[in-house]
């Protein structure tokens, strides 16, 4: 996906060891409502995959500029993925386990961080606060107390992760693993726009 046409990433993933397995990932997210037109997206994501088979909402389904909250578990009791908001974990839908061709097990990758996507032709938007990140929160877009779940239930620091940025003149992400208290991947960036 970070080679298709128009999309641009700024997030921290896990290592991509081929002895992986997660069965959930979570995070508490900074809500930010960038300007977007024409087509455009940006988001915070929390992106869990293995092969081909993803796990993400896409904001273009609402048909609407409103920010949006969104987590993802799998229940080890029979393979589904469920959608988890908020703190007491309300149950907002599943993707059930037949619909996967490689998600019937476990994830093998996670990410959090930005995402955007412009058509063709279109300038970039900008990504979470629309600035750099400066390391404070009460600034940057953020993913806090990012966590991973993995094949025997436990929530855990994922504490073996990169960066990656696909257009670091444009949007950029920082990986603090003990900021405040909490592992945060802080991220943004102004896109084509010119910051004032």
């Amino acid at each position: 996906m970070y080679g298709s046409s128009g999309y641009k990433v700024a997030i921290a993933r896990t290592k991509n060891y081929p002895d992986n397995k997660f069965s959930g990932a979570g995070m508490a997210a900074s809500i930010w409502n960038p300007p977007v037109k024409d087509g455009q997206h940006s988001a915070c994501r929390l992106k869990i995959q293995k092969g081909s088979d993803i796990l993400q909402v896409d904001p273009t389904l609402y048909g609407d500029n409103k920010a949006r909250l969104f987590i993802h578990f799998q229940d080890q009791a029979n393979g589904n993925w469920w959608l988890f908001m908020e703190e007491n974990h309300i149950q907002i839908g599943f993707w059930p386990q037949r619909i996967f061709t490689k998600l019937t097990s476990f994830a093998t990758n996670v990410e959090w961080g930005g995402v955007v996507y412009s058509p063709p032709g279109v300038p970039k938007p900008p990504m979470g606060s629309n600035f750099f990140p400066v390391l404070d929160s009460d600034y940057d877009a953020y993913c806090r107390a990012i966590t991973v779940t993995n094949d025997k239930g436990e929530t855990m620091n994922p504490t073996e992760t990169t960066t990656f940025v696909n257009n670091p003149d444009m949007y950029f992400v920082f990986d603090v693993h003990n900021f405040k208290h909490h592992h945060f991947v802080l991220y943004g960036g102004p896109g084509d726009q010119i910051q004032v």
